[in-house]
């Protein structure tokens, strides 16, 4: 799948030994939106949808 540079630079701010289960993640959730790419706002959007998934909105404010 193809990532904008920026996303690709977003992503290098993950930790080396879990960013390629970030990336698998970002994917499938680009894959089940119909997406053919990812951009910084949507692996952004994806990666804070994860985190509030994970733990519940109110734990990253």
């Amino acid at each position: 799948m193809y990532w904008s540079p920026i996303a690709e630079q977003s992503l290098k701010e993950v930790p080396f030994f879990i960013r390629g289960v970030v990336k698998e993640g970002v994917e499938i959730m680009a894959q089940n939106c119909g997406k053919m790419s990812i951009d910084d706002a949507f692996y952004r959007k994806a990666n804070e949808s994860r985190w509030q998934n994970l733990y519940g909105s109110d734990s990253l404010d």
